[in-house]
């Protein structure tokens, strides 16, 4: 077959030649799919003159011979392809004109020449071995040009170009790298990565030379000029240290480049190798430019020179479809595979083979169109194959169960019902998508199948897309670059959610338009455009989006737009240019009738836009302001890497799009166009996608939205979820999708198509006929009992069902702020039946409805209803209960049990009280919770009605101090009536807490207490009056919590009228309760008012019982339940309970403020953007949010004057957070103490007794830690001590085994003597990570090693007299009151008394006595810091430790030393007490007087402050540093020999004062002084940097030499010299000029000789200079004082760098007045430093303050000592110096304005004669302001003047690290445009 049989010249665009040029060469490659040894390339019909060779080692033909392109031409068109093979894989075939091979991947030209072809001619002539600089100058001549591009040695910059290298061009031989100019910096050295510029307009090698030292072979010479160097740099270093610069590529061969020197064959030196060479693998590897065993080259043309025609029409590719020609019989033809690919054709003469079904399309487009087919990109070249879903399966069922595809039966296709790729969009029916979950979601709001990640927010966008010739062009793995990226539309359109009107609100409308043409835009439409020129066949099209309605939703007809656009698209391609206006203004016109929905425009293209900017802006600001569009760029690359081209078109596009550009702009290939552009539009973590796809739709139910219970339910999908958030959901029969699933399900009815909800019908049904179907709930309406739908058995989890409440009609009114008021709980949970959740029984209004009803009796009652509000009512319907008539089934139930003696079921005692409220109020009744549903059930005690009975009982106790008395379960409070200590300590669960005022016994929770006065503040809002959990009323429930609470307290028992005058301590308790809920709340509606003594509070404090639980009666009966105001009670308690006329000041004041919802005070609502604060109630901040009104923030002033802790509580109804919870946080967090987060908590209501009330006084707990002040070891419960130490020092202790193993709480932990982890830490610790340690609980990580015992009371504290007490030998009777306590440090000798234990003791050999050390047995931190001066905490240690602080005084000096606890001070000869005793380096290290030394802690010496003491510590080794001002121990003195001493890098042997401290490191971080010492230098070579002794000054040992010494070595070292100054004489490193004579010159390697006119010693690095006048721009800002690397001080490091440099120059000499009149020539320097940094200023040395303005230069402070350049060009050294040193002194440090600098030295030039050249050096290290100085007003003046006086100027930026930063980058951005 021909590929290419229509090729012809007249066809090509032409710029600079045409048919009749004649050309050397062209080229047909097989360039994809080549089967070597079968596939062959003949030229049929080659014109004389034209020579065809094909190479069957890589597929390529070459044409040769002098012909014209109309020759040629029609030589590729009758080249014939040929196979033998039976692979029916297709080829790409590609000719190109010109004699190298075109790449379609990289739109390059290539050719490999070798000397076995006849290059690498030597001077006769001969072919030999090639050179480096042989094949640069062969690829450019001018005789291998190729259509007007010049060749060079071929550049590889990416693993595309060297895939094509290696595959294509066999051999090895030289590439365009080197690194010739600068060792290990290799570059590419050729083409446009390399130097500038190609001077195309020559021959010969000069044409292709960079300045780099040609001509070869290599040189020494340096290279000169500005370009030297120069060249993309890819990589530095070698072998495995190559570090690639900048993600350039590189493809270095094992260990390469490793600049090898060794002989070589050939011309080439031992010196090194500098140049890329590959191996035949395609690796590189470096080598000498003279090697005389390389083979060849490869050239390359593109990117130096201009193509003489189009670049589209210099090639052409096509991908053939080989497979089935090359059979000659119908037997072979159709027994090809794969089955059913070819077929015989014998239309034909004569009768061929050819491709049948998918295989015989040859374009993506036509292609994808079909159904059936899938263009697979993973081949190479891309070809048509079979899909596979619908050419696998022909059934639905196993192509839905197919997910390998994934597969999906599509019932619509209008081909007809197949099996096809699965897409979410396109499955319509909801059991199908369901079916394909998670990968689809049934959007039911929508009524459509959608993929989750591509859910998209309402969004339209108008796709521009490039339709230039360029397009045309292979692109990756797509043909035409066209085609696939339109075909990656379609593929894209056909998986996104697209949106079916533009009302709808989610997805995608989408348009396409084609620019490029001058004046033309095309969108598509239903027939063949008038005037359209076919270049193939035009397929037909209809249904397109055309017609008035450009944008669309609907994926066919935006398919059908996706042909129209690729039938299009083949037109005239030479007219076509890349003009983007005309689709600008088409998709104006567009969204002129968009309607609402955000709005894109999104613009592809390939290459630069070639319209005027101002014709695109116009068009561009319209749709942004009109229409508040965004616009995107994407430039679509044909290769991975990135080319010139593509480069330009991002200049070009990148300022048109939308801010931030970053996130508005891409440059990708088009293989990845959809992966990384069009994939991501509608994911908002995505660059793209944060801009369009904010606020993305989430909403997938269609339930949802429905506000109330009569639409949700009206709706048969959807139900009405009445429990912990009142919501409409799905109906558990929605996903349901069979018939028998559906009917089989409680509740769920097939409709024939769908599962629904089953209408039950219930409204219409009587009581009888309701009752009797458990659908349905006979709803007892307070006018009118009607049949409803059940909501109770929807629920399965208990919270949700006990929350269920049902609305009542009349005559219930809700009052004002409860809108809960007239909702009726209606539904009980029992985990035992089935379903769980049900109606309660007897819910009647009526007394007859209620006595109707089976099992329901009326029951008169004189409170309000126990399941509903209260009303007027004092009569409710219950439940008869216990007529069970077995006893199993009897005791079975939690309120019945069996009466033997009647033989009959009866309740229980305390079931008659019916809530919460009532059954507390009875004394021998508690409601319990513990079970489902909640019971009033007996206390323990509650049965014993006489005070004898209760007494007999162990755990009871007859409660004397009630009214009336009754038997309660026995607490600490029994031994205070009357108080008993013998008896209290006898108690295991108790504590004597020995207070001198109040002794008293307590429980172990509450003996740490200091005494409180506590206010709770409690919401009484309606809302409280809900059900929370297992409790019918929160409201109820919370009071009666703290009435069980407050029973358990020390109190006072002092009455309200007490007031301040309280006098009660040990500990004790007032409390009192305020309600708040009303607004504008009198006192009286907040608590009880004029109570009398014993009743209530009165809303005082009070320590009286009896009132306590009036007030909490009182409030039980006065709920308010309205809305949630707080001021007026917070206001009350400001100011009542806490005056100082009513609380005392040694009582603690303490508000607990409870609540479960947001408090109205504070109520934001009405505060939001769009309403100003002043409208709001309170007013907002500048976030919008509330801000507290005037009267709270009175309310809480007061309590802060008043030293009242305020804490908050949010009391939640269930164990999940609500958004009221969330809500009532938000309002009520401001309002506590600080630290928030210690004051606040948010609880469930059953845990406000375990985490709040009972944590009062544990100091683990946050309200403890606020509330417990340092107290000792004497309050402290045995329960506290968690080690046996510090248990066994308390004498009412102590340690018994086994440990207890388990705990009657379910909560409790062994580990922590059965209390439980604190709340803080329950959800992160279990209990073995959790230990009781020094009375405070500490949890972490690690498990928790079990400690075998448990500290209890001893045993002696059960002797309440001396003889019990004295029968023990452990025992002792002593104290005031005496009592019977454990023997602690009791020993009667010193061996059992320092034997002790547990190391408690001490032995006094004074006295004879034992006794407890007196810090050692302190295991309290408050209690061993109280002892000031005698004992010390030692956190060092695990656990902490309390230890004695030692007494040193009067030991020798021996001793002193001797003990580690003392110092010996050697000056004075007295020993004292170490301050360092610290046991850890860690500890140590904090205190900056001691250090760690040899595993111990130890003082620090020469601590001394100022000279005169360190001076005369001599016998410490102290010495006074005069640099760093401070005292400093010489530790060279501690060496005694030279060896040691020189050994140190901090020391020097002196033969004077034998070993010193060397003087260079004396400078710590003082890089200025070490540099400025001539004997030291500011080493930045290790890390971290530091000051070290010079070269010369380590040779020859003179830091501290006699001066003969230095005179005699010093002299004789060409590299150093002697100097003197204050600190005697040292030896220096010697500078080139300080070589008077050739021969000292020449001995130093860094110097030579110039015996020109003026003979001197010159430093070789700059020996090529010209005669320099050079003025230094210096960034003064305050960044530079960073740390820059190794330097400490960015500004001072530059600086010394630029002094160091500077000591190296051929200066002139000429100090700062010659200017112009300087007349020393020879490559010699002058210099001036200028600082820049604040506005309007630049900073110069003045000697005087004559002439100038402060505002314009820093002269405010001329320079103290010498003479400085006076601001102008200076060859003086020293005035150098002095400027340098003025620089330092008067560093600007702020910020990097740089204009008035710059002006400035074009003032200094000025001065400067024209036979010197003007250099200008800026150095900064940030972005300068103005941030963008070439738009900037000031700058460009500036830049014109410089460039008027020929001054170059140099921008460098320096970095912080080696890694760039985003602040380099800037400061680039802004200081390149400034250089020449």
């Amino acid at each position: 077959m021909t590929p290419f049989p229509d090729i012809d010249c007249n066809q090509i665009t032409f710029t600079t030649c045409d048919c009749s040029t004649t050309i050397s060469g062209a080229v047909m490659d097989i360039e994809e799919g080549y089967v070597q040894g079968a596939d062959t390339l003949t030229c049929t019909a080659c014109p004389a003159g034209i020579t065809a060779n094909f190479d069957t080692s890589t597929g390529i033909m070459t044409l040769t011979g002098d012909a014209t392109i109309t020759e040629y031409a029609a030589a590729l068109a009758s080249i014939q392809f040929k196979t033998t093979s039976g692979n029916g894989a297709s080829r790409r075939v590609t000719y190109n004109y010109g004699h190298a091979m075109y790449s379609t991947v990289t739109g390059h030209f290539y050719e490999y020449y070798s000397s076995a072809k006849g290059y690498c001619k030597d001077s006769q002539g001969v072919a030999g071995k090639c050179h480096w600089d042989q094949g640069q100058t062969e690829c450019a001549l001018e005789s291998h040009d190729i259509l007007g591009l010049v060749g060079y040695l071929v550049t590889i910059t990416d693993a595309t170009e060297q895939k094509v290298a290696s595959e294509k061009l066999h051999g090895q031989g030289w590439i365009g790298s080197g690194d010739v100019a600068k060792e290990g910096e290799w570059r590419w050295l050729t083409g446009p990565e390399g130097c500038p510029p190609y001077n195309t307009a020559v021959t010969g090698p000069q044409r292709s030379a960079c300045d780099l030292g040609y001509p070869l072979p290599e040189s020494k010479t340096p290279c000169t000029g500005v370009d030297c160097g120069k060249g993309t740099l890819f990589g530095t270093g070698t072998g495995s240290g190559f570090v690639v610069a900048n993600g350039e590529y590189n493809n270095w061969a094992s260990g390469e480049p490793n600049e090898y020197s060794r002989p070589c064959p050939g011309t080439c030196d031992t010196t090194g190798e500098d140049y890329g060479h590959y191996y035949s693998d395609g690796t590189w590897n470096d080598y000498p430019n003279g090697h005389d065993n390389i083979e060849g080259f490869v050239c390359e043309w593109g990117g130096v020179g201009d193509l003489c025609m189009s670049p589209d029409d210099v090639y052409g590719t096509q991908v053939l479809i080989a497979g089935c020609y090359v059979y000659d019989n119908i037997g072979a033809c159709e027994a090809h595979q794969p089955a059913g690919s070819c077929k015989w054709d014998d239309t034909q003469n004569p009768a061929v083979c050819v491709e049948n079904g998918c295989h015989a399309y040859d374009n993506e487009g036509s292609c994808e169109a079909d159904l059936l087919c899938d263009w697979d990109l993973t081949k190479s070249p891309a070809e048509c194959v079979d899909a596979y879903c619908p050419n696998t399966h022909k059934a639905k069922d196993a192509c839905n169960a197919d997910t390998l595809g994934p597969c999906y039966w599509n019932a619509n296709n209008p081909a007809g019902a197949e099996c096809q790729k699965r897409v979410c969009g396109d499955i319509t029916d909801k059991c199908d998508c369901l079916a394909a979950s998670p990968d689809c979601i049934w959007d039911s709001a929508n009524t459509h199948c959608v993929d989750p990640n591509v859910r998209c927010p309402p969004v339209d966008i108008v796709f521009l897309l490039d339709a230039s010739a360029s397009m045309t062009a292979r692109f990756g793995s797509h043909a035409v670059g066209f085609y696939g990226m339109m075909e990656e539309m379609r593929d894209f359109l056909h998986g996104a959610e697209l949106a079916p009107s533009k009302d709808a609100t989610y997805g995608i409308r989408a348009s396409m338009v084609q620019f490029g043409k001058p004046g033309e835009a095309q969108t598509a439409q239903d027939t063949k455009p008038a005037g359209f020129t076919d270049c193939k066949p035009w397929v037909p099209v209809t249904g397109t989006t055309g017609g008035g309605a450009p944008l669309s939703g609907d994926y066919s007809k935006l398919s059908n737009d996706v042909t129209f656009h690729e039938n299009f698209f083949c037109r005239d391609w030479s007219q076509l240019r890349t003009i983007l206006e005309p689709g600008l203004l088409e998709a104006e016109k567009i969204f002129s009738g968009a309607g609402t929905r955000k709005k894109i425009v999104m613009i592809v293209t390939d290459g630069a836009l070639h319209d005027k900017d101002a014709d695109i802006r116009t068009v561009e600001d319209r749709l942004k302001t009109n229409y508040d569009a965004q616009v995107f760029g994407i430039v679509v690359r044909k290769a991975v890497g990135h080319t010139n081209q593509d480069r330009q078109a991002e200049a070009k596009l990148k300022p048109l799009v939308s801010d931030p550009q970053d996130e508005h702009f891409i440059n990708v290939d088009l293989d990845h166009f959809k992966e990384q552009v069009l994939d991501t539009i509608c994911d908002p973590n995505s660059v793209f996608g944060k801009g369009i796809a904010a606020g993305t739709v989430t909403v997938v139910s269609g339930c949802a939205p429905k506000a109330t219970e009569t639409d949700c339910m009206a709706d048969l999908d959807c139900k009405w979820d009445a429990s912990i958030s009142p919501s409409c959901t799905q109906s558990e029969c929605y996903p349901l999708c069979t018939e028998t699933d559906c009917n089989a399900h409680p509740g769920c009815k097939w409709d024939g198509k769908d599962c629904k909800r089953e209408e039950t019908g219930c409204t219409a049904k009587n009581e009888a006929d309701c009752k009797a179907d458990d659908t349905c709930m006979w709803d007892p309406m307070w006018a009118t009992n009607t049949c409803i739908d059940n909501p109770c058995r929807v629920h399965d989890e208990e919270q949700s069902c006990e929350a269920v409440a049902v609305e009542m009609g009349a005559p219930c009114n809700p009052p004002a702020g409860d809108p809960d008021y007239c909702f009726l709980s209606v539904c009980e949970y029992d985990p035992n039946k089935s379903p769980k959740c049900n109606p309660k029984k007897c819910l009647h209004t009526k007394e007859g409805d209620c006595n109707a009803e089976d099992g329901c009796e009326w029951v008169p009652v004189q409170d309000p209803p126990p399941a509903g509000p209260p009303s007027t009512l004092v009569e409710y319907c219950a439940e008869k209960i216990c007529q069970y008539v077995s006893d199993t089934t009897c005791n079975a139930d939690t309120k019945c049990e069996w009466d033997t003696a009647l033989d009959k079921c009866v309740e229980r005692p305390c079931v008659k009280h019916p809530d919460e409220a009532s059954c507390n109020a009875d004394t021998a009744c508690h409601w319990d919770t513990t079970g489902t549903p909640p019971v009033c059930t007996q206390t323990p005690c509650g049965g014993y009605p006489t005070q004898q009975a209760c007494e007999n009982d162990d755990k009871c106790m007859w409660q004397t101090n009630a009214n009336p008395a009754y038997c309660a379960v026995k607490t600490c409070e029994k031994y205070n009536y009357p108080k008993d200590e013998c008896k209290c300590n006898e108690d295991p669960d108790c504590v004597w807490v020995s207070d001198p005022t109040n002794p008293h016994c307590a429980i172990p929770s509450m003996a740490q207490c200091p005494d409180l006065d506590v206010a709770f503040v409690i919401d009484g809002s309606g809302s409280m009056w809900r059900s929370f959990g297992r409790h019918a009323h929160g409201f109820t429930a919370l009071l009666e919590m703290l009435r069980d609470w407050v029973k358990t307290l020390p109190l006072t028992g002092e009455d309200h009228t007490v007031k301040a005058a309280s006098t009660v301590t040990g500990g004790t308790f007032r409390i009192t309760f305020i309600q708040f809920s009303k607004a504008n709340a009198r006192p009286d509606e907040d608590h009880p008012t004029n109570c009398a003594v014993g009743q209530c509070t009165d809303g005082l404090l009070s320590g009286n019982l009896q009132e306590l639980m009036g007030d909490i009666d009182w409030h039980e009966a006065n709920y308010q339940r309205q809305w949630t105001y707080i001021h007026d009670a917070l206001q009350d308690v400001a100011d009542t309970t806490f005056l100082p006329a009513n609380s005392p000041p040694h009582r603690k004041h303490v508000v607990v403020i409870i609540a479960d919802g947001g408090l109205t005070d504070i109520d934001g609502d009405a505060c939001s953007a769009g309403n100003p604060c002043g409208q709001c109630p309170w007013g907002c901040d500048q976030n919008w949010q509330p801000t507290y009104p005037g009267m709270l923030d009175k309310a809480q002033q007061d309590l802060r004057v008043e030293g009242v802790i305020v804490f908050g509580v949010v009391m939640r109804r269930f164990t999940q957070h609500t958004y009221q919870d969330d809500y009532a946080e938000l309002r009520l967090k401001p309002l506590v103490t600080d630290p928030k987060d210690d004051h606040f908590m948010n609880l469930q209501l059953d845990e406000i007794p375990s985490q709040l009330l009972d944590k009062f006084c544990d100091p683990s707990s946050p309200i403890g830690r606020s509330l417990i002040p340092p107290v000792d070891s004497t309050h402290f419960p045995c329960a506290t001590w968690g080690f046996q130490d510090e248990c066994n020092a308390d004498k009412y202790c102590e340690w018994k085994q086994p440990k207890l193993s388990t705990c009657d709480s379910p909560t409790g932990c062994p580990t922590l003597n059965c209390q439980a982890v604190p709340a803080q830490y329950a959800g992160m610790y279990q209990c073995d990570n959790c230990k009781l340690q020094r009375a405070t609980i500490i949890c972490g990580a690690g498990v928790v090693s079990a400690i075998d015992g448990t500290c209890a009371s001893t045993s002696c504290k059960e002797c309440c007299d001396k003889d019990c007490c004295d029968k023990d030998p452990a025992c002792m009777w002593s104290g005031t009151p005496a009592e019977c306590t454990r023997k602690v440090c009791e020993y009667t000798d010193k061996t059992n008394c320092e034997g002790d234990k547990d190391s408690l003791c001490v032995w006094d050999d004074n006295t004879k006595d034992c006794s407890k050390k007196p810090c050692e047995a302190i295991f309290v931190k408050d209690a061993c810091l109280n002892k000031t001066g005698e004992c010390m905490w030692d956190t060092g240690v695990d656990p902490p430790v309390c230890k004695s602080i030692p007494t040193c005084d009067g030991k020798s000096k021996a001793d002193c030393i001797a003990d580690p606890k003392c110092t010996h001070n050697c000056t004075s000869d007295v020993c004292r007490d170490s301050r360092c005793l610290y046991t850890t380096s860690a500890t140590c290290s904090v205190d900056s007087s001691c250090e760690w030394i040899n595993g111990a802690c130890s003082e620090k010496p020469c601590t001394y402050t100022t000279q005169q003491p360190c001076d005369a510590a001599g016998c410490e080794n102290c010495k006074w540093n005069t640099n760093s001002q401070q005292c400093e121990e010489d530790k060279c003195k501690v060496h005694d020999n030279a060896n040691d001493c020189n050994q140190d890098p901090l020391c020097v042997w002196d033969g004077m004062t034998p070993c010193v401290t060397d003087y260079c490191p004396s400078y710590g971080n003082d890089l200025v002084g070490c540099d400025h010492d001539p004997r030291c230098h500011w080493n930045t070579t290790t890390m971290p940097a530091s000051c070290q002794p010079t070269e010369c000054t380590i040779a020859h040992n003179t830091k501290y030499p006699p001066s003969s010494t230095v005179a005699d070595t010093c002299a004789s070292d060409p590299n150093c010299k002697k100097g003197t100054d204050a600190k005697g004489d040292y030896c220096e490193t010697a500078k080139c000029s300080d070589h008077l004579t050739n021969c000292e010159c020449t001995k130093n390697p860094d110097c030579y000789w110039d015996s020109t006119t003026d003979p001197k010693c010159r430093n070789v690095h700059v020996s090529a200079c010209p005669d320099l006048d050079v003025v230094f721009v210096l960034d003064g800002s305050g960044s530079m004082s960073a740390t820059f690397g190794n330097h400490p001080h960015g500004y001072y490091g530059m600086v010394e760098m630029l002094r160091d440099w500077m000591q190296t120059l051929p200066l002139t000499g000429e100090d700062h007045t010659v200017g112009a009149a300087s007349s020393v020539t020879g490559g010699t320097f002058r210099l001036a430093f200028v600082q820049f940094s604040r506005t309007d200023e630049y900073w110069v040395c003045k000697n005087t303050n004559d002439g100038c303005s402060v505002s314009t230069r820093g002269c405010d402070n001329p320079t103290p000592t010498g003479t400085c350049t006076d601001g102008q060009l200076s060859g003086d050294l020293n005035e150098l110096n002095v400027d340098l040193d003025w620089h330092e002194t008067n560093y600007m440090k702020s910020v990097t304005y740089m204009a008035k600098a710059l002006e400035d030295a074009v003032t200094v030039f000025g001065g400067s004669p024209s036979h010197r050249a003007h250099v200008l050096i800026v150095i900064t290290d940030g972005a300068m302001n103005p941030k963008e100085p070439q738009s900037s007003t000031e700058i460009p003046p500036i830049r014109q003047s410089l460039d008027a006086m020929n001054v170059i100027t140099f921008g460098v930026v320096v970095r912080k690290n080696a890694q760039h930063t985003k602040a380099d980058l800037d400061a680039e951005k802004t200081l390149k445009p400034i250089t020449s």
